[in-house]
């Protein structure tokens, strides 16, 4: 039984460990990209339900639009591709 708490212990303590240094790696982002991230955060908190969807909506849209560029350039890149192919000899035919 004690086995059990401590392993379970264990496993919440590595978890909250990976949880910090996601948030950590979060704020770093935001502040490369020049936002205060405690700013960020307050202006999330403010949002009526209403403006929250709304944001959502419009990330996920986002999101969705730079997926779609994403797959159209690796599609224009492999039609740019030459075919790596290597060229069949012809058969003769008896």
């Amino acid at each position: 039984m004690t086995q059990d708490r401590s392993r379970i212990a264990e496993q919440a303590a590595a978890l909250l460990a990976e949880v910090e240094r996601t948030l950590e790696e979060g704020d770093a982002r935001l502040r490369a990209m020049g936002f205060d991230p405690d700013k960020v955060r307050a202006l999330g908190q403010d949002l009526s339900p209403a403006q929250q969807q709304q944001a959502d909506a419009a990330l996920r849209a986002d999101h969705e639009a730079i997926e779609q560029e994403v797959a159209e350039e690796r599609a224009r890149q492999r039609a740019a591709e030459p075919n790596r192919a290597a060229p069949r000899r012809p058969q003769r035919f008896v």
